[in-house]
């Protein structure tokens, strides 16, 4: 196998393992008492990250940039965004039988607007990773320059602006019970250029360093100190959970600004260092079906949740860390197989793909 076929091969690794932990996460059928829920559900904060990992890894180490492959690249995830929204807010109005205006439609398909009654929420990811393409151009370039420092500073300046400073604000608002940091907050929202995503915007440029240096990245980090950063970030992150909600359950607590904390860093690069420390040279069968199709299934395992929530989870007799890893399995399974099938079809494969 090849070089670039074996970094390939983890990198799928990565982003099946991230892809499971998302639907794990989505409309849980997990008991408000169980503990090893509540980890598996702090833990899956890591998996957005891994994804943007693997994007700034990808689309970085590019060897040739192209402004029209590029701008052709912004206008299909555009209107592929726009069109998903339109297949969720057909299937909310299916379900709930509101009617909306074609003035509220439209503003919610093409300008990214909230309606009430439909669930969007798990369309911010695509929005934030729409902001990375916009200025991947400037990414690209200070990467492949002779003096890599301009990328460094990206990466610094992100860190800052959407984990660090507001770790410390987290952090300090958690143990005074005052928001008198938040001002510092406001103070980077003004002055820092990047935006609400900086903090994805530091995973997607962090990505390419992993991938450019991932042998060095490997003999320096090795499998047990790969183990406990991740540990680390999962048992401080679990612990402020606790701290903030008094119990060591799930309780359909989710954490407050999960993207924006040191912890979840940790979880994430902990992730990515031995998924890539554990992967062997041959493609697996997980990766090779689940990691390639992750968009068909981030799109659709939410609609699947939807009408499940509606119509099937009443019928379910109890709710158990089993009975949600049964749902994340079949959605899972689901989801691949109608992504596997979409992608045969012209035209209606951009959708998945």
């Amino acid at each position: 196998m090849s070089d670039m076929k074996q970094r390939l091969a983890y990198l799928d690794n990565i982003k099946a393992i991230s892809i499971i932990l998302v639907v794990f996460c989505h409309y849980t059928l997990l008991s408000n008492n169980t503990v090893i829920g509540n980890i598996f559900m702090t833990m899956a904060w890591g998996a957005v990250p891994c994804f943007m990992m693997v994007s700034g890894g990808l689309m970085n180490t590019k060897s040739v940039f192209s402004w029209k492959k590029h701008l052709r690249n912004i206008i299909s995830t555009y209107v592929v965004i726009c069109i998903w929204r339109i297949i969720y807010i057909v299937i909310h109005i299916l379900i709930n039988g509101f009617i909306y205006s074609y003035k509220d439609i439209f503003k919610c398909v093409f300008f990214f607007d909230n309606i009430d009654g439909i669930d969007l929420g798990v369309f911010w990811y695509m929005i934030a990773y729409l902001m990375i393409q916009i200025i991947f151009p400037v990414t690209w370039t200070l990467f492949h320059s002779d003096n890599i420092k301009a990328y460094l500073f990206i990466l610094v300046v992100s860190f800052l602006q959407g984990i660090f400073i507001p770790s410390v604000c987290i952090g300090y608002r958690l143990f005074t019970g005052n928001d008198y940091l938040d001002s510092l907050l406001n103070m980077t929202g003004n002055v820092l250029p990047f935006s609400e995503y900086s903090n994805m915007l530091f995973y997607f440029v962090l990505g390419g360093i992993l991938f450019r240096y991932r042998q060095t990245v490997k003999e320096k980090l090795s499998l047990a100190k790969s183990i406990i950063i991740f540990i680390m970030g999962l048992v401080a992150l679990v612990c402020e959970k606790f701290y903030a909600t008094k119990s060591w359950g799930w309780n359909n607590n989710y954490i407050n600004d999960g993207y924006a904390r040191i912890t979840t860093c940790l979880i994430a690069v902990g992730i990515f260092l031995i998924i890539d420390q554990l992967s062997g040279e041959k493609e697996n069968f997980i990766g090779k079906t689940v990691g390639s199709s992750t968009l068909g299934i981030y799109y659709m395992h939410f609609i699947i949740l939807i009408v499940s929530n509606v119509y099937l989870y009443n019928l379910i007799p109890g709710r158990s860390f089993l009975m949600n890893c049964i749902k994340t399995i079949i959605v899972v399974f689901s989801t691949v197989i109608v992504t596997l099938i979409l992608k045969k079809i012209p035209v209606i494969r951009i959708l998945v793909m």
